[in-house]
């Protein structure tokens, strides 16, 4: 089932998102697995799927959960592709917006909209985000990361005077 898959990938992608941000501060980000035969629970108060366009768009407290990866927000949209000839559905992007939040175990992410492009393996968490792992946490307007190479780049506002990045970061902690 085509919605099926989707919400196989959406797990995966806050995995990815927020597994990338944790092992930024620790070193690795090859240790990054999830199950495909884990069950999906997913609530919102509505889903539009506009095939035409290939998106599914879920709406009002959507609340998406798989084993230990949670995601939060007001709004999610998924645009996809779909391939007659092997009956495949893959994933393009994904859009959280208003009340983002992913969290695994102690590890979070928040922020006012995060956007994944799974063709370029890039994510953009914005607007007030706060990354943090048990007693580091790391706070700008924008945390920008790249799961190819492996990089984060937390940025501050550009339009607010006297922004900066800030972090807290707890020395010998153990992971």
């Amino acid at each position: 089932m085509k919605i099926q898959k989707i919400f196989i990938i959406i797990c995966i992608t806050t995995l990815s998102s927020l597994h990338a941000y944790a092992e930024g501060l620790t070193g690795s980000v090859d240790q990054l697995s999830v199950s495909q035969d884990t069950p999906i629970s997913i609530e919102a108060d509505s889903l539009e799927i506009l095939e035409n366009e290939k998106k599914a768009i879920f709406s009002g407290q959507v609340r998406i959960v798989q084993d230990k990866i949670s995601l939060t927000a007001d709004l999610v949209n998924i645009t996809y592709s779909y391939k007659e000839e092997d009956k495949k559905t893959s994933i393009e992007s994904i859009e959280c917006l208003n009340n983002v939040l992913i969290q695994i175990d102690d590890q979070i992410a928040s922020g006012n909209k995060a956007y994944y492009d799974l063709l370029t393996k890039k994510i953009k968490i914005s607007g007030d985000v706060l990354l943090s792992k048990g007693n580091n946490a790391i706070k700008g307007e924008a945390a920008l990361l790249d799961l190819s190479s492996r990089k984060i780049k937390i940025i501050s506002s550009e339009v607010s005077e006297g922004s900066r990045v800030r972090a807290i970061l707890t020395p010998n902690q153990s992971n």
